[in-house]
């Protein structure tokens, strides 16, 4: 049975949650402007393509019509992919069949099969308003999100939401219905009458209690009036005492989670910070929008070549980084020093136009400027004349020693330990303001067993608060540092060029991702515990306290141990084993693509016991350096543990 479409409609058009969550997908996706490409096959060919192909689809997408814009013909495409989960669009030819117009197609469309599911003639069949209109397959295009069940027609995600909806809406009406009678929010009043009046009196009484208690309309109820003394009790309907806003709010996220609109793009529903709504906005954007689109692309595209027969050019929205404009800031010179982003792509992030050319990889040196990687034997030449070095004094340079590798990660480890402080303190002063003035435990009220679903609720949104800003970047750029720094340690060590230098992309991206991966553990191991681990955390904390009301006082004292301990004793872990962590792969990386063989560990100071026996367990004549860069992998090692190349091709180096 087909979808009942006008019903849908009818929702969208009276429902406010399904028309903002359909609207708010249509209007990000309507923001992307888009690009007609030249196919890959053409590129692959070097062929030069079609200009005349490239103009007649840059006018059909760029004016779909005589009435709407792209962005307009987008809004309405997306916003009915997002409510029926299917959308069609009539296509006009001119005398060469050359499409000239697109046009959306409202109503109800039928798509006509036979048996085998291959489209008859007419292929489409249109009903709106009581009429019928019927279409050949290349006069409509059918954009569909696809499901689990294969249909021809999709099915639209709106239809499992019909319990919500009508459930939303006859609770609304029942506050209708209770605000417009004057039940809700009322009180009955009653009328204490002392001494002797007249029965006159007492009525004239009456009536002016009632004129001005009784509400718009004489909805409220009559007062009660009587002799002697009485117990007042409140028996009015308070919105602070109903399950009207919590329940709606229930049907909100059902609906949410249905049409895949997370509720912080529409209302501060849940309480998150700066950086979690940033993150909002990333996977919105990369998991509702980008897919929609990406069905839409493949559709046009599929049109292009199947219903129009134009082969050298394809259909493609321009595509942005969600982040804001510092990250994107950030990314940029990361990469730039990394050497694997040409100037195009830079400026494609900031939503430039590319220029001529600016596709060849670069690296941005502090000291050198700008180095092309396409040709580094002809930029060391370069460097060499920027500096006033020739190839002897290269050749003395190379042999200068290094710095002393205890000198760097001691270097390193300080600024980053102290900022990883730096990054806690913030966070706790940013939590307990907030706390001393939301901690709403009734501290008189006697211990409770079990927190109501309202403290469950209050719990979960003080949690949110705690945001450590900075933390995963900075652990990111310190590694990164260290890496960097291993690479250049080994690269003296050994005489290198400074093509050594270098830090691959996959493995820049290897460290950022585990960095990032580590600070997201540590803040959830702060909030909420590692399991049986008996170690404190602040939900612990917090649900401990309003179970046995403590004062503000008590709960703040207890959640400064937790900051502290995270400030001091998680801080230096962190950073004593990620950064050397970082420093020793740096030196392997640079060791083995010199072409060293084998390798041992020397100690440091204060090692650790897996150090010491590792270290007595290596030969006189050192081990393979898979099985030292294996342990260096799988242990943390010290600060003064390290890595120390001995056999190179025929070289040997003193330990």
């Amino acid at each position: 049975k087909s979808a009942p479409v006008e019903l849908y409609e009818r929702v969208y058009r009276r429902y406010p949650w399904v028309r903002a969550m359909v609207n708010k997908v249509a209007k990000v996706a309507s923001m992307l402007d888009f690009e007609i490409k030249p196919a890959p096959e053409i590129l692959a060919q070097k062929k030069e393509p079609s200009q005349e192909q490239r103009i007649l689809l840059e006018e059909l997408f760029r004016t779909p019509n005589e009435r709407e814009s792209f962005a307009e013909f987008i809004f309405w495409l997306v916003a009915r992919l997002r409510l029926l989960n299917e959308a069609f669009v009539e296509v006009t030819y001119n005398a060469a069949r050359l499409p000239v117009d697109l046009y959306p197609l409202p109503g109800k469309v039928k798509v006509l099969v036979d048996e085998h599911g291959v489209l008859k003639s007419p292929a489409y069949r249109q009903t709106l308003g009581g009429k019928t209109a019927e279409f050949e397959a290349d006069e409509v295009i059918h954009f569909r999100l696809p499901d689990a069940l294969g249909r021809v027609q999709s099915l639209p995600d709106i239809e499992t939401l019909e319990v919500t909806i009508l459930t939303d809406l006859n609770k609304q009406l029942w506050m209708k219905e209770l605000v417009t009678s004057g039940a809700y929010g009322r009180d009955i009043i009653a009328w204490v009458l002392r001494g002797n009046l007249a029965p006159d009196e007492v009525e004239r009484n009456k009536e002016a209690i009632k004129n001005q208690y009784r509400g718009s309309a004489g909805a409220a109820a009559e007062p009660v009036v009587v002799e002697g003394d009485v117990d007042f009790k409140n028996q009015g309907r308070h919105i602070k005492e109903d399950e009207y806003w919590e329940g709606r709010l229930g049907h909100i996220r059902e609906i949410g989670a249905v049409l895949d609109v997370p509720l912080a793009k529409l209302n501060q529903f849940e309480a998150l910070g700066k950086a979690g709504l940033e993150e909002v906005d990333r996977a919105f954007i990369r998991e509702t929008v980008f897919p929609i689109l990406r069905v839409i692309e493949n559709k046009f595209n599929h049109a292009i070549v199947r219903l129009w027969g134009i082969t050298d050019w394809r259909f493609a929205f321009k595509r942005f980084e969600p982040r804001e404009w510092r990250d994107i800031a950030r990314i940029i010179q990361v990469m730039q020093k990394a050497g694997y982003i040409t100037v195009n792509e830079a400026r494609r992030f900031v939503g430039l136009e590319p220029v001529a050319g600016g596709d060849e990889l670069i690296l941005i040196h502090d000291r050198y400027g700008i180095i092309k990687m396409t040709d580094l034997k002809a930029e060391a030449e370069r460097i060499r004349g920027v500096v006033g070095l020739s190839v002897e004094g290269e050749t003395a340079l190379r042999k200068r020693p290094p710095e002393p590798q205890e000198q760097i990660l001691r270097s390193v480890t300080a600024r980053a330990y102290a900022a990883f402080r730096t990054i806690v303190e913030r966070a706790q002063s940013r939590f307990l303001k907030w706390l001393k003035r939301n901690w709403r435990v009734r501290e008189k009220d006697a211990a409770t067993l079990q927190l109501s679903p309202a403290e469950e609720e209050w719990l979960q949104s003080a949690l949110q608060q705690i945001r450590f800003d900075g933390l995963g970047t900075l652990l990111a750029r310190t590694t990164k540092e260290a890496l960097e720094r291993g690479y250049r340690y080994m690269r003296r060590l050994l005489g290198l060029g400074i093509e050594f230098d270098r830090v691959p992309e996959e493995v820049l991206r290897e460290i950022e991702e585990r960095e990032l991966e580590l600070a997201e553990s540590t803040v959830v191991d702060f909030k909420h515990g590692e399991p049986e681990s008996g170690r404190l955390n602040i939900e612990r904390i917090l649900r401990q306290g309003i179970e046995e009301r403590w004062t503000i006082d008590e709960v703040s004292a207890k959640v400064e141990e937790v900051f502290n301990d995270m400030a001091s004793w998680k801080a230096a872990r962190i950073v004593r084993t990620e950064i050397p962590k970082a420093f020793e792969k740096g030196k392997i990386d640079v060791a083995k693509s010199a072409g060293v063989t084998r390798a041992r560990i020397s100690l440091g100071s204060t090692p650790c016991e897996a150090c010491v026996d590792f270290f007595n367990s290596i030969p006189e004549e050192g081990l393979p350096i898979a099985e030292v860069e294996e342990f260096f992998a799988n242990h943390h090692p010290n600060v003064d543990c390290t890595f120390v190349p001995i056999y190179r091709g025929e070289t040997v180096y003193p330990v």
